[in-house]
């Protein structure tokens, strides 16, 4: 076994679409209680 190899081919994808998944929906989440709030 070698050490670090960074000739990845793992595919990055599923995993952006994951981060960006779970930041809409914090953002949304916020958004909608501070709309409540205001109420």
């Amino acid at each position: 076994m070698n050490a670090v190899f960074t000739g990845d081919s793992t595919n990055m994808t599923p995993y952006i679409v994951l981060m960006v998944v779970a930041v809409v929906v914090i953002a949304g989440v916020v958004i909608y209680k501070m709309k409540n709030k205001n109420k």
